[in-house]
């Protein structure tokens, strides 16, 4: 693998990293903020609230967007590359 190509993944990745956590526990932060904290709207006590305990499900949402994106990706390459093999 050409070190270009790495490096534009790695960028990808924390891209996709960086909008996981911070704009997307943001988003849900009116949904979320009445189960986590009663009807507290604090953004600081919401983070410590949502990343407590390395919580799994908060984890998987700050991860979402970049595997998302990936299966995404994964299926236009499958049916690129089954449309180049149907030609032959």
């Amino acid at each position: 693998m050409k070190n270009k190509r790495i490096a534009s993944e790695w960028l990808f990745f924390l891209g996709a990293f960086a909008f996981g956590i911070i704009a997307i526990p943001l988003l849900l932060l009116p949904f979320l903020s009445s189960v986590i904290n009663g009807a507290n709207y604090n953004v600081e006590k919401f983070y410590e609230a949502f990343f407590s305990d390395g919580e799994f499900v908060a984890w998987a949402i700050v991860f979402g967007p970049y595997l998302l994106i990936q299966l995404i990706r994964s299926i236009i390459w499958s049916i690129k590359t089954l449309k180049g093999e149907s030609d032959v």
